[in-house]
């Protein structure tokens, strides 16, 4: 049996993992996929404390890792779990390999999984002009021409962070109409440097190496703009519904609902970083990562 099992191992569950293990609880972090998860996607972070001149996010990533096995975190990979059920407070984790874990307070940092785009040229060049996240990477691109592509309350906020970055944004719906609200695309238009191609579907992201231009179809003719990046901000989609049938608290976004203390409204059940909706950067998810951690801590100690 465990004191503490985390599903997730991106910043929060390594940072849950770090502070647990520490706290001499007998701590187990499954995931499903790489150990640092999307952290590892981002070629360069230049707005986490402590490296003033930028780190990667795998190397990141590794520090966290090698941190948490040294203060006894186990950590397991590559592995889903497949259900999740509670009996006298604790917690059974199965996994799609037939493995259980018992454990005595769960930590869920199962982030969110990526709205990807679909086009030619989407994956190829991710990393080499193609981002996901405007305030991890915008800087890279500075004083640039950039596209972005979404139709959210997200797009219009990172259309903003851009216009302090770029020399030029193009804002790619990518559907029919622009649903944001119109006092933000107010805000947005004002500062000058943003150009909304209305009606415009992204066809395909274009260049050999690094991106060069888009391909973009509008209601009248297909046009190619040419930019140095491609900015996507449509919502991440959650990954919760594994959780909704053991009765946790789920918001209309499909985001788990937790108080300031990361618990959610199951005994013992805590969440931390994107699954909660929250903030949705590397450092917020540690700050989550820890305070779920304590909180786990002062469960275990009160109540088991």
């Amino acid at each position: 049996m465990f004191d503490v099992c985390i599903i997730g191992a991106g910043p929060a569950g390594l940072s849950a993992a770090i502070y647990c293990s520490r706290l001499r609880l007998k701590t187990i972090v499954l995931e499903k996929g790489v150990i640092g998860g999307k952290m590892t996607e981002i070629p360069k972070l230049e707005n986490y404390p402590g490296f003033p001149n930028g780190i990667k996010g795998i190397e990141l990533a590794e520090l966290f890792y090698r941190q948490a096995l040294k203060f006894g975190a186990k950590i397991v990979y590559p592995v889903e779990v497949v259900s999740v059920s509670i009996m006298d407070n604790l917690k059974t984790i199965s996994t799609r390999n037939g493995e259980t874990y018992i454990a005595k307070a769960l930590i869920i940092a199962t982030g969110l999984e990526k709205a990807r785009i679909n086009v030619p040229g989407e994956e190829r060049l991710f990393g080499h002009g193609v981002s996901y996240c405007a305030v991890c990477d915008a800087l890279l691109y500075k004083n640039t021409v950039v596209a972005l592509i979404g139709n959210t309350e997200r797009t219009a906020e990172e259309a903003l962070y851009l216009t302090s970055t770029a020399k030029k944004v193009y804002w790619i719906p990518d559907s029919e109409h622009l649903t944001v609200p119109k006092h933000l695309i107010e805000h947005v238009l004002s500062s000058g440097k943003v150009e909304i191609i209305f009606n415009g579907k992204l066809i395909s992201i274009e260049g050999k190496n690094n991106v060069e231009a888009v391909k973009v179809m509008t209601k009248n003719e297909i046009k190619i703009i040419n930019v140095n990046a491609v900015f996507v901000a449509k919502n991440g989609i959650p990954s919760t519904a594994l959780f909704e049938k053991i009765g946790l608290k789920i918001n209309e976004q499909k985001f788990i609902v937790t108080d300031s203390n990361q618990k959610t409204n199951i005994l013992g059940i805590f969440a931390a970083g994107d699954c909660t909706g929250r903030g949705f950067q590397v450092a917020t998810a540690v700050g989550d990562g820890v305070v779920a951690a304590l909180s786990a801590y002062k469960y275990i100690k009160h109540n088991m």
